[in-house]
This record gives structure tokens, sequence and C-alpha cells, in this order.
């Protein structure tokens, strides 16, 4: 999540072992009271949200829901959904979407392979696959109903973002719903008044870009965007349902833009 975005690669270990400290007895009751819950490493934890087993769990069945909630009007009523979570990392939200809708095929897919492995061990509900690092997904085109990518276009330099909204429109059938969070509005006073500058003046702001040790996708590879500029390259081949910024609804998805597209 880009709550912790920026964090330099050589503070990110005390960060880590300041949130084990910081929720260790609330993670403790969890499990006494929650012992037949799988929680992924606490270091995975770490790098793809937060680790506080609570928020885990229940903001990620919150999620799941919400995602079901604003896609399914637009989903056929008598058809079995395809649903891909692109991005899924430790599957916090795709162990949930079953529930939410139960007649589905759920997939979950990520570019680290050591947490899909983990993912096809514990979680039954989804099929998981990992990616390599080229814009390329393992399924067929034209074969999901709906996919969601949350807080991956947050860290993935523009140039890939919009291959990969490329990779992601193929995939999807016609009307397909995509869901996708972008680092908005809300995000710029944590911005120094330069870099609030290029924001405005390119449309979009890489921070951290051509570090060593750093990738595209990585939590400290923060990109941020000019909704206004975003809407004019989504509108090309998707259908804007619904813009939630975030400045405006901050608690929607931790102050992230959140793009409800549907493709033409």
């Amino acid at each position: 999540m880009g709550r912790f975005a920026g964090i330099s690669q050589w503070t990110k270990p005390m960060a880590f072992q300041w949130q084990k400290w910081q929720h260790k007895k609330a993670n403790k009751a969890f499990k006494k009271q929650f012992p037949a819950q799988v929680l992924p490493p606490d270091k995975w934890l770490f790098e793809t949200f937060q680790t506080n087993y609570v928020k885990y769990t229940v903001e990620g069945n919150l999620c799941a829901k919400e995602i079901i909630d604003w896609s399914k009007p637009y989903l056929p009523e008598d058809d079995l959904w395809k649903i891909l979570d692109w991005g899924c990392g430790t599957a916090r939200v795709t162990q949930h979407i079953h529930q939410h809708a139960p007649y589905s095929l759920v997939y979950g897919a990520d570019i680290n392979s050591e947490m899909i492995q983990w993912n096809s061990q514990h979680i039954k509900n989804a099929l998981f696959h990992s990616l390599s690092d080229q814009p390329k997904l393992p399924y067929p085109d034209n074969f999901f109903h709906l996919i969601y990518g949350i807080s991956v276009f947050t860290h993935l330099p523009i140039q890939q973002q919009i291959t990969w909204l490329h990779t992601l429109l193929m995939a999807l059938q016609t009307g397909g719903i995509l869901i996708l969070s972008t680092h908005g509005s809300y995000f710029e006073n944590s911005l120094t008044k330069k870099q609030r500058s290029l924001l405005q003046n390119k449309g979009f702001l890489e921070l951290a870009e051509g570090v060593e040790g750093l990738s595209a996708g990585d939590r400290n590879c923060s990109v941020y965007q000019n909704a206004r500029i975003l809407k004019d390259v989504f509108t090309k081949d998707f259908q804007l349902i619904q813009l939630y910024e975030g400045k405006e609804f901050p608690t929607i998805m931790g102050g992230q833009d959140l793009w409800i597209l549907q493709k033409k």
C-alpha cells in the first residue's frame, strides 16, 4: 500500500521491526482467538500491507465485498464470473472474493513467485499463477469478467502502466470491469513543493526511479498521477463508470484514487 511508500532501503528493516513490536500484543490475541486463520509470514505482510493481522483479515474481506458490490451491476447474471486479482500479493483480498461472489472462478497473479507458491498451498478457493517481469498474462484473451489491481499502478512507472493497461484490456471480455487504484491528490501534501510542481506540469511523478536495487513494483517505487490527465488515458479503451478521488473519499481506498472502468 502507499502508506509506507518512500521508506528508504536503509530504514526498511527498522520499520519492519517497529511494526512487529507495535502489533505484537494484538497479533498474539488474534492468533489465540482465531487459531485456524492462515497468515503469511510477517515480512510479506510488511511488504504488501502491514503486519496487523486484524486489518489484514478484516480489511481484506471488506475490500473484496466492495469490489464485488461495485462490479455486480455490470456483470452477467447467468454466467460463471471469472475474476482476476492482478498483483494479488499474499491474497489479502483474493481469499475473500468467493465469499461475496460464490458463483465465480477466482484467480490471483503476482510477480513474486514465493508468495504465489504460499497462496497455492494455503488458499484453496482460488487459482494462482506467477508473472514474469514482462507485461504478459497466462490467460486467454477475452477471458475475465472482472480484473482488479489494488496498489499496483501506485508502484509501476508510467510506461509500464500503459503497456500493462493494454494487456489487461485484452484479457477482459467486452463489457468486463477493470478496477484500479492510483496515487492522486490526497497524497500531494506528502510531496515537496518541487515534487508537486513536477506533478502538476507533467501529470505524473515517479519517485526513486533508477535507485540501485529498487525495482518496479517495489513499495519504495512510488508513482503519483493527476486524475484529470489519467482520465484521458483510461477512457481511450474504457468507459469510466466511477472515479472516487482519494481527497474527496479518503476512506474508500486509504486515500488512493479508485477507478471503475468498463471495456468498450
